[in-house]
This record gives structure tokens, sequence and C-alpha cells, in this order.
């Protein structure tokens, strides 16, 4: 995947989420910066932390981030380019570590009415409320790496996803995900309920995943050997 094929694929992940009810906000002010150095140095002094709700203020605060979800959860996308070809992907989901509804459910639940209708009227009420949000002990971050200078035959696979935090479970993947291959992994895997309620009604949306899958591209003999593809691994 080239950098062009790769800007491709971040728009198409945006166009996926819009699909799924999922996309919020992007955050234009790093659409153009594709390493990670358009995170802040602070997100990523915390990132090593076992305290996940720290991590995911940090972004928050910073806008360190690439898209917002309806939910607030976060998703980062940053890749690393050595003579024209990109050598490293980093892609990352944080899921809000708090449980509360979207300002368009509030509105709906207490009165009746939808943000159309009203506007900001009820947002100092509703902002209360997401101040008071209860501790979701469930949240899950899931990272994807690929990166070849770590790559260690049979140990650490050069492509493979973290689920979870401060644990080593690392899956390893036989394909380079693109960064709409990765959303769809997420929105399959967090947003099940919501997958699998748009897929029944709209039939076309489950074949353009499955047409996603197949267009991530091989990884090179040299960062995956027959033994590892022997493995148990994503495919």
């Amino acid at each position: 995947m080239n950098l062009a094929k790769y800007k491709i694929s971040l728009l198409k992940s945006i166009d996926i989420l819009r699909k799924f009810d999922l996309f919020k906000e992007r955050n234009t002010s790093v659409e153009n910066i594709y390493d990670s150095r358009k995170f802040s140095s602070d997100f990523f002094s915390v990132s090593n932390s076992n305290k996940y709700l720290e991590i995911y203020n940090m972004a928050i605060k910073n806008n360190d981030y690439d898209i917002l979800l309806i939910d607030d959860s976060i998703l980062q996308f940053s890749l690393e380019i050595r003579d024209e070809t990109i050598v490293q992907y980093r892609f990352a989901y944080y899921q809000n570590p708090r449980t509360y509804p979207t300002y368009n459910e509030f509105l709906q639940n207490e009165f009746n009415v939808s943000e159309k209708e009203c506007g900001s009227t009820f947002l100092e009420e509703y902002e209360q409320i997401v101040c008071e949000a209860s501790l979701n002990d469930c949240a899950l971050p899931i990272r994807y790496d690929y990166d070849e200078k770590l790559y260690d035959p049979n140990f650490h696979y050069v492509s493979h996803i973290h689920i979870g935090h401060n644990n080593e479970l690392r899956i390893g993947a036989d394909r380079i995900l693109s960064p709409d291959a990765f959303v769809i992994f997420v929105i399959r895997n967090i947003y099940f309920s919501i997958w699998k309620n748009k897929c029944q009604n709209d039939g076309t949306l489950l074949e353009m995943c499955f047409k996603i899958k197949n267009t991530c591209s091989e990884i090179n003999e040299d960062f995956i050997k027959e033994k590892e593809l022997n493995t148990i691994l994503l495919r």
C-alpha cells in the first residue's frame, strides 16, 4: 500500500463509519499529517501507564485523534515512511471509558425532541450528565501495528493486533491491514449490535466489508516465515 492508497483508505474509513452511524467528526488539524508526530508528547508519555482513563482523557484534551466516534471513542492512524516506502503502521481505537447517551439520545429520552428541533438549548444539562457518567470497566482499546524494524521471526509478528490495555495479548495477521479494514474490525467486534442490524438490513454493507478485506496487501516474504503461517493468525 502506497501513500495515495493509504489516503483513499482513510477517506473510505470515514464513509464506512457514516454508513454505520458511528461517525461524529474528523480532526481537521491533523488530516494532512501522517506520522505519529501529529499526536502530543504528553499522550505518548501517559500511554505506557496502566491508567487507561488518564490515557483517554489526555487524548481528548489534546485532540490526539484523527476521528471521533458518536460515543466519543477515538481512532488514531499513523505511519512511517523510509526511502519512499511505508515501513510502519499504527492504527488505534480507544473506547470511551465512560458510558452515557449521545446528545440526541438524551433529547429523545428526556424531552422527546431531536437536536435539529432544539439545537444546543439543553446542552448544559447534557454536559452535566456526561460529567457524572459512570466508568465502563469493560472499555477496550485495540491497536494494530505493522513494524518491520521490530519483526522477530516466530516471536514478534510484523503485522499484529493488540487487544486490551497493559497486557501481552498480540494476535498475528497474515496481511497488512488498511485503515478501512481496521475500522471494519473495530465495528464488527465492538459495535456488534449496530453491525448486525445494519448488515441484515443492507446486504451491500456486508459485501463491501468482504471486498475490503480482500484488498489488504500481502506481507513481503522477508517478514513472514512459513512456520508463522502454520500458527493461528487473523486471515
